[in-house]
Formats: structure tokens, C-alpha cells, sequence
């Protein structure tokens, strides 16, 4: 995964977190923090952080394999289980229990979208129902489609 980084604040205060990391993460201006020395690499490196105020876009589809693999990588299933809701379309247990959280009348159209998508809508109800019983916020989810997005 490519690793980007953006300024939100024209400073770097001390105890600030004036750097956000492409998957959402915030990373504190601290020269003991492994986060912080990454960044500090990658600046070394050439690389150049977006500037504060620069808005974040946030995708407004991403493709299948782009999602699962962010789900992945952001936790919400394990590498394993993206691979195999992939290829056999085995569904994973922390999916079948987030739509068992649904209404009875919603449950298989959820199964089926999971399952057969091509690609995921950020603004599709589903995901925001789905994230929301995964204990994931509109601000996660949409770190999730960024992420996504950048694989």
C-alpha cells in the first residue's frame, strides 16, 4: 500500500496532530513515535504531504477487490476472509453478523449485494447500515473508500 500524508494544520506544535495518514490516521509530531519517524522517512524520501485545506476528496464507488482488500487491511475482516468472500464468495462471520443486525426484510438483499456487487456506492444505505453495526462512523467509512480508493 502506497502510504500518503496531508497537513491539517499550518504548524507542527508541539503535542499537535497536524498529519493525517491516507488510511485516516493521525499521527502525533512526536520524534519517539514510530508513525512520526515514518513520516519523517517518507518526507527524506522526496515525497511531499498534501497541503493544510486541501480538500479530501472522499471516492464515491470503489471496486469490490478495492474494498475487501480495505476492509482488510482496515480490520474489519481478516486477509483470509477477503481472499474467500473473493473467490468461493464465502461470507465472513463479522459480515453475516452485521447484516444479521438488519431487518428480517433486508438481510438477503444485503447477502446479495455483498456477494455479487461489481462495485460499492459510498452513498448505498448498506454500507452505512453495515459500517454502523461494525462500530464504524461516517468519518470511518469514509477513510474506508479512501484507502480503498488508493489499492
Amino acid at each position: 500500500m502506497s502510504v500518503t500524508y496531508t497537513l491539517t494544520s499550518s504548524t507542527l506544535a508541539a503535542n499537535a496532530q497536524p498529519i493525517q495518514r491516507s488510511d485516516g490516521a493521525l499521527v502525533p509530531v512526536d520524534p519517539l513515535n514510530v508513525d512520526f519517524q515514518a513520516y519523517l522517512t517518507w518526507l527524506t524520501a522526496g515525497n511531499t504531504p498534501t497541503p493544510c485545506g486541501a480538500p479530501v476528496v472522499v471516492p464515491s464507488q470503489v471496486t469490490r477487490r478495492q474494498f475487501f482488500q480495505a476492509a482488510a487491511q482496515d480490520g474489519l475482516i481478516t486477509d483470509a476472509a477477503a481472499l474467500a468472500l473473493l473467490g468461493a464468495g464465502t461470507m465472513p462471520a463479522s459480515l453475516a453478523t452485521a447484516i444479521a443486525t438488519l431487518p428480517a426484510a433486508e438481510q438477503f438483499g444485503a447477502q446479495m449485494s455483498i456477494l455479487g456487487d461489481a462495485s460499492f456506492s459510498r452513498a448505498n444505505p448498506l454500507i452505512a447500515a453495515l459500517g454502523t453495526a461494525m462500530g464504524k462512523a461516517s468519518a470511518d467509512l469514509d477513510a474506508l473508500f479512501t484507502l480503498a480508493a488508493s489499492l
